[in-house]
């Protein structure tokens, strides 16, 4: 979907509804307590979804050329966001196949996904999956660049979740978090 091979961008007030992929981190709930609550961060990029409030697209060009302490300076670069002639915006796909063969050229099974275990050194406390792969549909409004496999956004919001990994503890978390649907899928690999 990086191609420019797109259609007119438009302003919609109505949301879109689209699939993507995150991840489920494990953070702590206070600075005091043990208790750890679940947030949504994109896969490809650093953005973590804050709950409850929209996240907003920025373009991270500038910003990535920076952090590699790049001098770069493009006269009239400052764009709204997405635009037809960069990749920035908060993807969607149109549908969980498309989803999922995007997912598998990039070399990432939904059968196998993605998740980290904490171990208790001295074998007392049972181990806590610390992150995992969800995937699910979400709104997308706002400015919205379609491609031919799904969409580019200004403004984007987890829809419903689905959790691969069996733990109730992620999925309640996200609800919690996220006010959406959570489910829990547990791949056939893991059976």
């Amino acid at each position: 979907m990086n191609d420019l091979n797109v259609l007119p961008a438009e302003i919609s007030e109505e949301s879109i509804l689209a699939w993507r992929i995150w991840k489920a981190d494990a953070e702590p709930r206070g600075i005091t307590s043990n208790d750890i609550v679940y947030r949504l961060g994109s896969f490809a990029k650093w953005a973590k979804w804050p709950p409850k409030t929209k996240l907003e697209a920025r373009c991270l060009a500038l910003r990535s050329a920076k952090d590699r302490n790049v001098s770069l300076v493009v006269e009239g670069f400052n764009h709204e966001v997405p635009d037809a002639l960069c990749n920035c915006g908060i993807y969607g796909m149109r549908t969980k196949e498309v989803l999922a063969n995007y997912l598998a050229n990039k070399e990432y099974n939904l059968g196998h996904p993605w998740t980290v275990v904490q171990q208790d050194s001295r074998g007392i406390i049972p181990p806590k999956i610390m992150g995992c792969t969800v995937f699910g549909r979400v709104s997308l409004w706002g400015e919205i660049i379609e491609g031919e496999d799904g969409y580019r956004a200004q403004y984007a919001y987890p829809y419903d979740l689905t959790v691969l990994a069996d733990d109730k503890r992620i999925a309640a978390s996200l609800r919690e978090q996220y006010q959406v649907d959570v489910r829990i899928e547990i791949p056939q690999a893991q059976h």
